[in-house]
């Protein structure tokens, strides 16, 4: 359902383990992150979904660097479940940010936690993708407009 709300502003490709088989399948998604939105065919966002708690490990950060450097982005969203559910918050997302410079280029990744006992609810589900949007804006805002 997240895909289809993003298809209205985005073209969007999606990598799912489960439907590959082989290790070829699984080459090829070693080198894809798990969500690319493009416009006019050029990769513009992405996500990488995490199937653990958030730890902020480096590995994760580390992963998401390579595939920013692959596409050539400054932003990209590492997405984690979120360990414990945001009571009586209309909002299904917390986020930390880490911004960082590498090659002379000014790099960001969002850690967003997503509340999934709420992503059934498609106006709290639009919400997230709304507020995914904004974040990407203004950071991409920030970065391009700001000097090294």
């Amino acid at each position: 359902m997240i895909i289809e709300m993003f298809q209205n502003e985005y073209q969007v490709e999606s990598y799912k383990v489960s439907k590959m088989h082989g290790n070829y399948d699984k080459e090829i998604k070693r080198d894809r992150p798990d969500i690319i939105l493009s416009k006019e065919n050029s990769p513009k966002i992405i996500f990488d979904a995490k199937y653990k708690f958030f730890t902020n490990n480096r590995e994760d950060k580390h992963q998401l660097n390579w595939y920013l450097g692959r596409f050539d982005l400054q932003i990209g969203f590492l997405i984690y479940p979120m360990k414990e559910k945001l009571v009586n918050k209309p909002e299904i997302l917390k986020y930390l940010l880490e911004t960082y410079s590498q090659h002379d280029k000014k790099m960001c990744i969002f850690f967003i936690e997503i509340d999934l006992s709420s992503i059934s609810d498609k106006n709290k589900l639009q919400q997230f993708v709304e507020n995914i949007l904004v974040l990407y804006n203004e950071k991409y805002d920030e970065l391009t407009q700001s000097p090294i």
